[in-house]
């Protein structure tokens, strides 16, 4: 019986030893692998940039001065034909359908943009179109599409009424792209 009992003490010796053996390989070793999960969901959308530099990565934040349509300063007289024009530059994601919509502006109405003389009552109407020749007239609050990657440019026209109250004429529109 000594005999076995030896026996069986030097097996659970051996077996003790191997299972620590085993254990400390495991935590000695050299490296470890697991997974790591990388996801990205790309939604549609647009961003308006310096037309000036659409290189740039910076963008312009929402309610920020996108363009100034600026009529030359060159004393005007009634009748005078102004041209202003000035650019943004609009980058979207694939599969994106922009749209560009302007508001009437703080003194225009449902169809007419109006500047306001710095007098705050005289009101000189201007248009805007997508085209130089002004042929594309953008009426205020209807949406027009855009390019979705490249310069958006609009035009402004306006003609001196007779009789037209000399000073600063001066107007703000809203516009919204939409996809």
């Amino acid at each position: 019986m000594k005999y076995r009992f030896f026996k069986a003490r030097n097996l659970c010796f051996l077996l003790g030893a191997a299972i620590s053996v085993v254990a400390n390989a495991s935590v000695n070793s050299n490296s470890i692998s697991g997974e790591i999960s990388v996801s990205l969901n790309v939604l549609p959308g647009c961003v308006v940039k310096s037309a000036q530099q659409p290189s740039d990565l910076s963008t312009v934040a929402d309610g920020q001065q996108w363009m100034t349509l600026a009529f030359p300063d060159s004393g005007a007289t009634a009748g005078t034909q102004l041209n202003a024009q000035d650019k943004m530059n609009v980058q979207c994601t694939a599969g994106a359908q922009p749209s560009l919509t302007l508001d009437a502006g703080k003194q225009g109405d449902k169809d007419v943009y109006n500047m306001l003389n710095e007098d705050n009552t005289t009101k000189m109407p201007y248009i805007i179109a997508s085209d130089q020749e002004g042929t594309n007239i953008i009426k205020p609050n209807e949406p027009i599409n855009i390019t979705s990657s490249g310069d958006v440019a609009l035009y402004a026209k306006a003609t001196v009424p007779q009789n037209a109250q000399a000073g600063k004429y001066t107007d703000t529109i809203k516009a919204t792209i939409s996809w």
